[in-house]
């Protein structure tokens, strides 16, 4: 199997302004070289990677839009210390989440899409493992119930189950959580590509 494996940033599915790490000079309005627009980032950017890969898609693309979607709603709404989102935020969160879904399809029409779930994170900037959590089953009772064909690696729950380093919450999981993670995607990969 030929696997051409890429990475690329997407700001999460609210519109600007994003988290303050989008933004390299923290006075600008806008990020640096990259599209400003909620999903032009994937329309735009992306691009290359059809370049580099001779015009083709790719095999599969793994997606998720959790914490800075989190970090921005806590920053628009008083960077207050005990943030509980509203309500709302995780139905227009979902409705974002679909959007996504359907750029991504329309951009790599050839690729099988992945929905990656988060870990739990450590409580800061509005994350906390309950948010978080609540997200998963979100997005995850929406994956199941519809019959639009995006996969699921569940690694939030792969992690909880294992006895694994990431069950203390962390926000950028360690060298094993990663590796359990490439572990699912490859697995996906081979079993899409047989």
């Amino acid at each position: 199997m030929n696997l051409l494996i890429a990475n690329f940033m997407s700001y999460g599915v609210f519109p600007p302004p994003y988290w303050k790490y989008a933004y390299l000079d923290m006075k600008s309005r806008f990020p640096e070289n990259v599209a400003n627009e909620t999903f032009s980032h994937i329309n735009i950017d992306t691009q290359r990677f059809n370049m580099v890969n001779f015009g083709q898609d790719p095999t599969i693309v793994v997606i998720q839009s959790y914490l800075w979607d989190l970090a921005r709603e806590w920053l628009v709404n008083g960077s207050l210390p005990k943030f509980v989102p509203q309500e709302e935020f995780f139905s227009q969160w979902l409705d974002g989440v679909k959007m996504l879904l359907g750029v991504v399809k329309v951009r790599f029409p050839k690729a099988y899409i992945i929905w990656r779930t988060a870990p739990d994170p450590q409580s800061a900037h509005g994350r906390s493992s309950k948010i978080v959590r609540r997200m998963n089953k979100v997005v995850l009772e929406y994956l199941r119930s519809s019959n639009e064909g995006t996969r699921i690696v569940d690694w939030s729950k792969f992690l909880l189950d294992r006895n694994s380093p990431q069950k203390k919450p962390q926000t950028h999981p360690g060298r094993v959580a990663s590796l359990a993670y490439m572990n699912l995607v490859l697995n996906n990969a081979a079993t899409l590509c047989k």
